[in-house]
């Protein structure tokens, strides 16, 4: 018995482009369904993907985590909005970024992220993650902070706490020293972006 509904040929092999599942069970009937099928099967990204990332993705988002400490080198005299939205921004990125790197917090210790199934990592862009076993203790201080400010001063509402801020320009470079040797390194990519 042969499937009558319309089939696409793909790198993939057959894969179905219909609006249900035949009888056979041949059939994807979404476009999400094909995604899903190629990461199971060949991983999650393909070569271009992960070119696009390096060549854009990445870049735009470490000019973000670094915004706010660009602006800071000199007094500021703009709009003090602007200052205060790369701040947090710097925040949430740098959050961002230490998740890539494999790197969470759980009950104010760092812990091994596990993102989700589409979640894209190091690993996923042929860098590795930190080593927590091997981070110094100083990092891990710095990260933890900058991590729980992050997560309680721009990633959520909560109750007002105090927040080492003097110490967010610190935590930035590490983390951009992170993205430097455990992502672009391990994968043989420059990171072009250096800090001032």
């Amino acid at each position: 018995m042969r499937c009558n509904q319309r089939m696409v040929s793909g790198h993939l092999g057959r894969v179905g482009k219909s609006f249900a599942n035949c009888r056979l069970g041949h059939c994807l009937c979404r476009r999400e369904d094909v995604r899903r099928r190629r990461m199971r099967l060949m991983g999650k990204l393909e070569p271009a993907d992960i070119d696009e990332y390096y060549e854009k993705h990445l870049p735009y988002r470490t000019a973000i985590l670094l915004a706010h400490y660009r602006m800071t080198r000199e007094p500021w005299t703009g709009d003090v909005g602007m200052l205060d939205a790369c701040f947090v921004a710097s925040l949430v990125t740098g959050r961002l970024s230490l998740n890539v790197l494999g790197v969470g917090m759980q009950r104010g210790k760092l812990c091994r992220v596990h993102g989700r199934r589409d979640d894209v990592d190091a690993e996923d862009l042929g860098g590795k993650f930190i080593d927590l076993a091997t981070l110094p203790a100083s990092d891990e201080t710095l990260l933890v902070g900058f991590l729980e400010m992050a997560n309680k001063a721009a990633a959520h509402f909560t109750l007002p706490t105090d927040h080492d801020w003097e110490r967010t320009h610190e935590a930035i470079i590490r983390i951009h020293h992170y993205l430097r040797h455990s992502l672009y390194g391990h994968a043989g990519r420059r990171l072009t972006d250096a800090i001032p």
